[in-house]
């Protein structure tokens, strides 16, 4: 299989693909254009070039697809020697039958066992035909020896066919990666062989995708896009190897049992391990299919123990527990599709795998040092959440399918990019800065994470010292030193502390309130701001550093501070409310009950105040909003506020027409809402002083949101809470 080859790309990549409950946007056919099969020197026979599954230790499972013109498949191996290599040794087949469109065609896998560690070359035959033809013989390296250092790549989200995904499989085979992983969702959006396609059609064995990256071998992880329809993805990405040789499984079997399912299904059971140098690699099953629970479904079946009457449920978790034992010593990653933490507002954190004693506190205190995510369509890079462990979780959903936003900035988030949005990170240029694969490079224990976009710009890089993979480092970082709390306000802490030394980096700072962990920071930062006190109230604070090696430093001199409890706080409710109306250019719907924001039709809410505090100094101030009960239950968006660049606007005369423009900066945003619940809009940046006060809601969301003007009930109303200091 040729890495070479100068494809030229075109199409779009404007698909909306949500996954749940929410919007599934239905897209045009990306159209790409490769290069003819013909002009590869493949036989007519060839439906999918030959991909390699896996390789464990010595021995490597190759796939690929025919047409039904003969019966017999076979794959010819041999060694790489001085450049050479000529295939002799003979492996029959396995083969399923499948239709990809109208065309009938069988799938094939062969899993070749070489005698030693070396480089091997392979060709496949169908009867008595070589079916690559004039091509050369793909070439496979058996798996690094322990103590090597090698990278590999991790992609998430990426079977949608478009320009964006074959971008980024250009950029994994042009990379040093050895072999790639998947966080899931490999094929858009059932999971069928049509979607899968062929070296014709489809969106994964079109030769600008899949074929792409060459001969590295290729673990994909199971998510909930192809969940259900599930035969295909394990007849197309096979694991017999790791599977076997590490106790776990692969093979559909019968779920059933559990509160979220409407009865028996048949489910895949996707998880295994397998060694590459001295890392052990967890390719696990955390997905689920979304009309059957979702993240709920998932906990049930995986992650929950045994269920009575369902053979196959907690199976994974116990052989995870015990495969996890019995490598203690290794330098250990895991890849799942629901993500552990995300900032993303359709895709949020998967809160039944997280915390200490969920999924996370299992992979965490049995000294895993990352792990991988999906699901959420963005780049995320997270701070270690459980105590006493330097493990780190990623999102990586970039790889080709649309691309969501990352929708707020919790403390758990380092590093966030999204479509149009970040969370501590520059706001993306373009989409195309977005799209992405991270590279890993494993040199001992130490691991350094490299993202890299589809135009092949690399950002946040990061590098990690583990315990595992030949010894760790065991000296804890010095106590941080000079705490200090200091009461900004009634409801804002400021702390400030010296830094920590170590021998390796250090890597993030863990701050307790009152004996309880409150967050952590990055090891770059020796300040934070806790806006979650309440006034009149006695804090007393800690910091403990952590390096990259997981160790854990003294703990800081203890800062105790009182916030004084003379703030005042004021409400006010609108003096004027309205919507407008784009398709109604002239009308005015300030008398109405309800204020509306949509993009289809395109409808803005209006809301004014009047803030006279008697000119105290503002500390804060939230805009409440309570959605009314003609909304959706699942509106994609609540909306972007803003403020208006006039304020003499009134709502008996207020119109589309002359309503004040919404200024360019967003200072609030909602994600989906839901009827009959009040949201508080963060807008102390707008609300400086006593005087008028005009914000405009706009959305760019076709799925629109309703919230109750002032002509409703006083619970229901606007509401400008001000909070002085």
């Amino acid at each position: 299989m040729r890495r070479s080859r100068s494809w030229a790309r075109s199409g779009r990549s404007g698909q909306a693909w949500r996954t749940g409950t929410v919007l599934l946007a239905v897209v045009a056919t990306v159209v790409i254009a490769w290069p003819s099969v013909s002009a590869l020197g493949y036989t007519p026979a060839l439906r999918r070039a030959p991909y390699t599954n896996e390789v464990v230790a010595n021995s490597a499972t190759v796939s690929w697809a025919t047409d039904r013109s003969q019966s017999a498949g076979t794959a010819t191996w041999g060694v790489v020697s001085g450049g050479q290599c000529t295939p002799s040794t003979p492996v029959a087949a396995t083969r399923a039958s499948i239709t990809v469109g109208s065309t009938s065609e069988y799938q094939w896998t062969a899993v070749l066992a070489f005698p030693s560690p070396g480089t091997y070359c392979y060709r496949v035959q169908l009867g008595g035909t070589d079916l690559l033809g004039a091509d050369p013989s793909p070439q496979v390296k058996t798996a690094a020896a322990p103590g090597t250092s090698f990278s590999f790549a991790v992609l998430g989200d990426w079977g949608a066919g478009t320009a964006d995904a074959a971008n980024v499989m250009s950029r994994i085979g042009a990379s040093p990666a050895s072999f790639v992983v998947t966080t899931g969702d490999n094929v858009y959006n059932s999971g069928t062989e049509t979607e899968y396609g062929d070296l014709t059609q489809g969106n994964v064995f079109q030769l600008g995708y899949l074929p792409a990256i060459g001969s590295r071998p290729f673990f994909a992880a199971e998510g909930n896009h192809g969940f259900s329809t599930n035969l295909p993805y394990l007849q197309n990405f096979p694991a017999p190897t790791a599977a076997q040789g590490s106790g776990g499984r692969y093979r559909q079997e019968s779920y059933c049992c559990i509160p979220t399912l409407s009865g028996a299904h048949s489910y895949p059971s996707s998880w295994y391990a397998f060694n590459w140098g001295s890392a052990r690699f967890y390719v696990l099953e955390a997905a689920w299919a979304d009309s059957q629970g979702g993240y709920q479904g998932d906990f049930l079946a995986h992650w929950n123990g045994p269920v009575a009457g369902c053979g196959p449920c907690g199976v994974e978790l116990q052989w995870l527990q015990a495969d996890l034992a019995a490598h203690s010593g290794a330098l250990k990653f895991a890849f799942f599709h629901y993500p552990l933490h995300s900032d993303s507002g359709s895709q949020g954190s998967d809160t039944y795998l997280g915390g200490s004693s969920g999924l996370e506190g299992i992979l965490a205190n049995n000294g895993v040092g990352v792990v991988f995510n999906g699901h959420a369509h963005h780049y995320e890079r997270n701070y270690p959440q459980i105590a006493g462990t330097p493990m780190v979780s990623y999102v990586t959903g970039g790889g080709g399918a649309a691309l969501g936003g990352v929708s707020t900035c919790s403390a758990f988030d380092a590093y966030a990019i999204g479509s149009n949005s970040s969370c501590r990170a520059p706001k993306p240029a373009s989409a195309a800065n977005v799209f992405h694969f991270l590279l890993v490079t494993v040199n001992g224990n130490q691991v350094t994470v490299t993202p890299t976009d589809s135009t092949g710009r690399s950002f946040d890089v990061q590098t990690y010292t583990f315990a595992g993979g030949g010894g760790g480092d065991t000296s804890p970082p010095t106590a941080p030193g000079s705490l200090t709390a200091v009461a900004a306000s009634a409801i804002r802490v400021n702390l400030g502390w010296s830094a920590s030394t170590d021998n390796v980096a250090v890597t993030g700072y863990m701050i307790t309130r009152n004996g309880a962990a409150l967050t952590t920071t990055s090891g770059a930062t020796t300040s934070f701001a806790d806006t979650t006190v309440t006034q009149g109230t006695a804090y007393t604070y800690s910091v403990r550093a952590t390096d990259a090696a997981g160790n854990l430093s003294p703990v800081s001199n203890p800062a105790t501070v009182t916030t004084p409890s003379g703030g005042s706080t004021f409400t006010f409710t609108p003096t004027d409310d309205a919507y407008v109306d784009q398709a109604a250019a002239s009308t005015s719907f300030g008398s109405g009950s309800r204020i509306v924001t949509d993009n289809s039709p395109v409808n803005d809410g209006l809301m004014k105040f009047a803030v006279a505090t008697g000119g105290c100094a503002i500390s804060s101030a939230t805009l409440s909003l309570t959605v009314g009960t003609s909304t959706s239950d699942e509106s994609a968006k609540g909306g972007d506020l803003h403020t208006t660049a006039g304020t003499s606007w009134s709502e008996g005369t207020v119109t589309w027409a002359n309503a004040p423009a919404a200024n360019t900066a967003t200072i609030a945003s909602l994600g989906p809402v839901s009827q009959g619940v009040t949201y508080a809009l963060v807008v102390t940046s707008a609300v400086t002083g006593d005087g008028v006060v005009s914000f405009r809601l706009t959305s760019t969301s076709s799925d629109g949101a309703r919230y109750f003007s002032k002509e409703g009930s006083s619970t229901q109303q606007p509401k400008l809470t001000v909070i002085c200091a």
